[in-house]
């Protein structure tokens, strides 16, 4: 019994360590990313790589993002990146042919930062803790829903 435990903890830990890749994005394959130099149109476009990851429709600009990046983790070490690739069509604001096509790889990564800034909601109502806690109160009669 003690030689199956060991056995059975052993295969547990192996398994465990084992490589983890997380793939995410429009993952392009390498023909149709020689396709990307040709593209002409915002038609195009969306019939080799399909719709945008995110649109920028404000500024002086139109921009579409195509984001593909796979990482790869092994057991609880921090995951590493293995492959980038960002692909940006800039076009003239309002307008369906390509101005300009950017491509950014791995050693050319951009790293965001989260704005710390808060964006107010419209119609939002701040209520205290109190508020919330005691805000249906008195609401409600005992003769609502046939009660």
């Amino acid at each position: 019994m003690k030689k199956y435990s060991i056995l059975f903890f052993s295969l547990f830990l192996i398994t465990g360590c084992g490589l983890k890749e997380h793939k995410r994005g429009h993952l392009i394959s390498p023909e149709i990313s020689q396709e990307v130099p040709k593209l002409r149109s915002k038609s195009a476009i969306v019939k080799t790589l399909g719709t945008p990851d995110a649109e920028n429709l404000y500024g002086p600009e139109d921009i579409w993002m195509y984001l593909s990046y796979e990482k790869e983790q092994t057991a609880f070490f921090k995951p590493k990146d293995v492959k980038y690739d960002l692909i940006l069509f800039h076009f003239k604001k309002g307008q369906n042919r390509i101005k300009e096509i950017k491509r950014y790889d791995l050693s050319q990564k951009i790293a965001l930062k989260p704005d710390s800034d808060k964006t107010p909601i419209p119609g939002a109502i701040e209520l205290s803790p109190l508020e919330e806690l005691f805000k249906n109160i008195g609401r409600f009669t005992p003769g609502m829903n046939g009660g």
